[in-house]
């Protein structure tokens, strides 16, 4: 039987009762801080036309990291990564004439977390977030009988979005390598059958696979 790999992305409200108000004001802190890093970089790769964000890294992470030593140096690392993706993306929409300004600008308080940056307990669905000073700061997921699916999956990157309305959400990189039904070689899918079904189909073939496991 074939082998493929599911990658999939769980998304957590994280629960703000009772955080500590030091907690809260670092979270804005690393928010408002990462969007300045991530435009401030547009701005140099607009600027220099610098799409790879190897080349991005070596030519502007000193300047971020010396106005802010505190800072953990992936945040920059990541920071590079989200703005040569939001260039190289801003100009293949104005190739094809959907936008018509000089240069992108990142308006959203999202934070991407490598693994340097995060990680999670997911038993207790409590992760653990790098802040300023090396130190870490502990949260705390909303879960349900949704989210046990995604237990003993692999976990990879995260996003950390903060919304307008204060609410904190917290979007984990999940992968799970699963067996696959064998299909003819000479088979047709029907043209009715959309990508949505496709995805059902694999988030069911991954829901028995990790029951299995349990089982086993």
């Amino acid at each position: 039987m074939p082998v493929g790999e599911v990658m999939l992305t769980a998304r957590f409200k994280v629960d703000l009762v009772d955080v500590d108000g030091a907690v809260i004001s670092e979270i804005y802190r690393l928010s408002e801080g990462y969007r300045e890093v991530v435009n401030e970089l547009i701005d140099f790769a607009a600027s220099n036309h610098i799409t790879s964000f190897i080349e991005l890294y070596h030519a502007k992470y000193q300047e971020p990291q010396q106005r802010c030593p505190t800072l953990p140096l992936h945040y920059i690392f990541t920071a590079c990564r989200y703005a040569a993706s939001i260039y190289k993306s801003f100009i293949r929409r104005r190739r094809l004439g959907m936008c018509e300004r000089e240069k992108p600008m990142f308006k959203r308080w999202v934070i991407w977390l490598d693994k340097k940056l995060f990680k999670l307990d997911a038993e207790n669905w409590r992760p653990l977030i790098a802040a300023h000073g090396g130190r870490w700061i502990t949260l705390r997921l909303l879960n349900g009988k949704y989210h046990e699916r995604f237990k003993g999956m692999r976990i990879g990157e995260a996003r950390l979005v903060l919304k307008e309305d204060g609410d904190l959400y917290l979007n984990v990189s999940l992968s799970q390598m699963v067996t696959l039904p064998e299909i003819n070689a000479n088979a047709r899918l029907s043209p009715s059958m959309s990508m949505r079904t496709l995805s059902r189909m694999v988030m069911m073939i991954s829901s028995r696979g990790l029951r299995r496991m349990r089982g086993s």
